[in-house]
């Protein structure tokens, strides 16, 4: 009763929005295959591991040995070949491509056309971009429940992005799940927790979702090369921090770890956002220290629609993490 009464008050919290257009609250789905009923018995019987044992472990960025600076290796580019419908959950698809399109050629001039927003153009973009033929949907044709799907299908143990990563960045994700295991109080040696696994796949997404925000809003058109890495470390420390406080308590973990792939995802995203002194302060993207939904909506539909057009542009020599 007191996981049905938690679950409830959820739902009601996430009703209360101020765009018509969800972003994803609870789960519909389990991460990797497992369904609600599953899912909701593990979470009513376990407690957050480490609430009861302080442990002191490295931060996150440095336990991963992320890279000081960002290189070129696996660069996303936003281009109009990358974008792909997806008939079963956007229905809008072809007119609001028109319009990214025409947003494209609006950038810099450059060859091929891609998609990059300054600070003062994006806010115009955003609410352009949500009244093209606007029309309530039902849950399962927003682009969140499109994007649900995608994280599910493209972020994986078995994911090349966690080699594009740990190329470019230096983001190893084995050790990644090793810190979220030492961190949760148990072994590092022992087979990986089901909550690690869950938590692990979301900070590959993550990942990704910080790279696409800074590749197409960058924190400035003409420093965007400087703010990136930067950016990116602030990602991965708010990611870690974030995680370790959620684990202090049992009512709080249980509510974060409920919560469907893209709404996990957005809620380190608004951590990123709030904290990122190139993002923080911006005028209508965040309202108390959450990313406002015509954001999230935006970008869920730029991944959705992308992000199996860019999986296989990866190069075949990337194929294993070295």
């Amino acid at each position: 009763m007191r996981a049905i009464s938690s679950l409830l008050i959820i739902v009601a919290q996430l009703a209360i929005i101020e765009c018509v257009w969800h972003s994803d609250d609870l789960m519909a789905d389990g991460w990797g295959g497992e369904d609600n009923r599953m899912a909701l018995e593990r979470i009513h019987s376990f407690k957050s591991p480490s609430s009861s044992n302080h442990i002191e472990i490295r931060p996150l960025r440095e336990y991963i040995g992320m890279h000081e600076q960002e290189n070129n290796i696996g660069r996303l580019l936003f281009t109009g070949d990358v974008f792909h419908p997806l008939p079963t959950y956007d229905l809008n698809f072809d007119i609001r491509m028109q319009y990214i399109q025409k947003e494209m050629h609006r950038c810099a001039p450059v060859e091929p056309p891609k998609l990059v927003h300054s600070q003062e153009r994006i806010r115009i973009a955003v609410a352009d971009f949500m009244s093209r033929s606007f029309y309530l949907k039902p849950e399962n044709s927003r682009p969140s429940a499109a994007a649900c799907k995608e994280l599910g299908r493209h972020f994986r143990p078995e994911s090349i992005w966690m080699a594009v990563y740990k190329q470019r960045l230096g983001i190893d994700l084995k050790k990644a799940e090793e810190w979220l295991q030492i961190t949760m109080g148990l072994p590092a040696n022992r087979k990986l927790d089901h909550r690690v696994r869950k938590l692990a796949d979301c900070f590959l997404g993550y990942i990704f979702f910080v790279d696409m925000i800074l590749t197409i809003f960058p924190p400035s058109i003409d420093q965007m090369e400087r703010g990136r890495s930067q950016s990116f470390h602030t990602a991965v420390d708010c990611f870690g921090k974030l995680t370790q406080e959620v684990l202090q308590d049992d009512e709080e973990f249980k509510s974060h770890y409920v919560k469907k792939k893209v709404a996990m995802t957005w809620t380190y995203l608004s951590d990123w956002m709030s904290n990122d002194i190139n993002y923080k302060n911006l005028p209508g993207v965040i309202k108390k220290s959450e990313v406002q939904d015509a954001y999230k909506a935006y970008f869920n539909f730029i991944f959705a629609h992308s992000i199996s057009s860019l999986t296989e542009k990866i190069p075949g020599s990337m194929m294993t993490v070295s």
